[in-house]
């Protein structure tokens, strides 16, 4: 009777689902349809919700490249940023498109003047590396920050650096220390680092105190400059100890020698 019923049960599981199933897909087709209508009446939202649809797998698990890339070039004409991001990637790399510098360079500098944190992190890397477009450091510098300000822990790390420097710029504590802040809150080991170096010079305390932040992160200099704040100014040989075989762990050469 258990048997019967389990049976019993199972198609009628099968059944249920099948028909979930194939509303979903209904539901699919419809809301494909209605993309489709509002993509050719000129809705760049639309047209690059379609586009992103014919790139990916949902297409028949199958990605239509052709129409895909058609309908990011229209939501881009219409300076959609996500979709200028993309076409600009197309351009550079000539996918399904014929090779563009400067119109990649065109699409990914709106995207990026948008605030779209990727595009802004591309185009200062673009800027700094000059590999595909004009090295050009003073905008590098620019769109690393707009980048930093977005959260982008790299790019945090990278202005600090150029600003305590001067790479590329003229050296600006006072405003690396802004930057370096926002990378200290996304967990940066090496923003909190040059933290700890700015502040060594009024406040100790607090100095040290993101000098250990820094080494606990994994830093490998913090690591190695706070075991031997912890050796020589504490005589705490144990925790200095500790310190000293993370830098191993790392392989850093410097506590190998020492420990």
């Amino acid at each position: 009777m258990l048997l019967h019923y389990g049976h019993f049960a199972f198609h009628a599981h099968s059944s249920f689902f099948r028909e979930i199933l194939s509303i979903r897909i209904q539901n699919s087709i419809s809301k494909i349809e209605t993309l489709k209508e509002k993509a050719d009446l000129g809705d760049r939202e639309a047209q690059y919700e379609l586009g992103s649809y014919y790139l990916s797998n949902e297409n028949k698990k199958v990605p239509d490249n052709e129409k895909g890339v058609h309908y990011i070039k229209l939501a881009a004409e219409g300076n959609h940023p996500t979709a200028c991001y993309m076409y600009s990637t197309f351009l550079k790399n000539g996918f399904h498109v014929e090779k563009d510098l400067d119109q990649s360079l065109k699409y990914l500098t709106y995207a990026a003047d948008h605030n779209l944190e990727i595009a802004q992190f591309e185009l200062a890397l673009e800027y700094y590396t000059g590999k595909r477009f004009p090295s050009d450091m003073s905008k590098a510098l620019h769109y690393f920050c707009l980048s930093a300000e977005n959260g982008n822990v790299t790019s945090c790390e990278t202005v600090g650096t150029f600003l305590t420097q001067g790479i590329g710029c003229k050296p600006d504590v006072e405003k690396a220390t802004k930057y370096l802040e926002i990378g200290s809150k996304l967990k940066s080991g090496l923003c909190k680092y040059q933290l700890s170096v700015i502040k060594s010079i009024d406040n100790k305390e607090e100095s040290i105190s993101l000098l250990k932040e820094s080494a606990d992160l994994g830093f490998p200099i913090a690591q190695h400059e706070y075991s031997k704040y912890l050796l020589f100014q504490k005589k705490n040989e144990k925790e200095a100890e500790k310190y000293y075989k993370m830098g191993i762990k790392k392989g850093d050469s410097y506590a190998m020698n020492c420990y």
